[in-house]
């Protein structure tokens, strides 16, 4: 039922390719193809830009508001390289020659599996699969999300078999997801332009016009969330808490004085976003 594996990767971060082949081995999964995501320098970026495909600003891209309290408010390169080569791999799906019911998975190269991935895989998608799910309609699986708080206790592991799905799921599922190719034509055909992030517009704009479901416990999670690994996207704000949650455990000063530092280096970095990549002056 599964019939293929992207990986998505940059040339430019060739330790998170190494990571991603390295922990593709450790569970056992083989059977994958990398797909090179377009580089935030990509002069296609500014000329989506010029024609009017991307909308920065000035709402913010996450609240669609003027005047918000969001962190991040303007799309980044990295954010619209990944929304471009998003929508360049749905193409490539749809050219291949296999039914529109076939399914696809799609995976980030900072990933982190449950040791077992590989047996949960084969079951979730093995002979009982058109069973359990419409494959007639646009389907899509949410399998891996960030290591958040407020999702920490569904990242555990269970045996193959034990997991169960969840419908209408509202989880940014952009570190894996699977899909039929009935998915990602209706992805295509509905998009017109870039104005917010993919993760956003995939798990929380389309995912509800969608048969969707989440897999409970997770299958895996990203690690540049929590900057174990570098972001391809934008700067963490997890660096800043990263301290803050030191400071809580060891008392120790100097971790606030580090918190403060990263802290002024994230703001900065949104405030002269703008200006120094888009060359955007509000």
């Amino acid at each position: 039922m599964l019939h293929k594996i992207y990986v998505r990767t940059l040339e430019s971060y060739p330790e998170r390719t190494e990571w991603a082949k390295k922990e593709l081995a450790r569970v056992g999964i083989v059977d994958y193809e990398f797909y090179q995501n377009l580089d935030r320098s990509s002069k296609i970026l500014d000329k989506w830009k010029d024609e009017g495909k991307i909308k920065l600003g000035p709402e913010c891209f996450q609240c669609q508001k003027l005047d918000c309290s969001c962190r991040a408010k303007i799309l980044t390169r990295g954010m619209v390289a990944n929304f471009i080569s998003t929508l360049m791999l749905f193409e490539k799906i749809i050219q291949d020659e296999m039914p529109d019911d076939t399914m696809y998975m799609i995976m980030e190269d900072d990933i982190y599996f449950q040791d077992n991935a590989k047996d949960v895989i084969e079951h979730t998608f093995g002979e009982d699969f058109r069973k359990t799910f419409n494959t007639k309609k646009p389907l899509l699986l949410k399998l891996g999300w960030g290591d958040m708080m407020e999702y920490r206790q569904t990242h555990y592991e269970v045996s193959a078999g034990m997991h169960v799905f969840k419908k209408e799921s509202n989880k940014f599922s952009n570190p894996c997801y699977a899909g039929n190719k009935h998915l990602f034509k209706f992805l295509l055909k509905e998009f017109k332009r870039i104005e917010t992030a993919c993760d956003m517009w995939i798990h929380r704009y389309m995912s509800p016009k969608v048969e969707n479901y989440e897999i409970i416990p997770a299958l895996c999670k990203e690690l540049s969330h929590v900057g174990s690994i570098p972001s391809a996207m934008h700067i963490k704000y997890s660096t800043a808490t990263k301290f803050l949650d030191l400071f809580s455990r060891t008392q120790d000063q100097r971790y606030i004085d580090k918190f403060i530092e990263a802290e002024k280096e994230y703001f900065n970095y949104w405030f002269k976003y703008g200006k120094n990549e888009w060359g955007i002056d509000w």
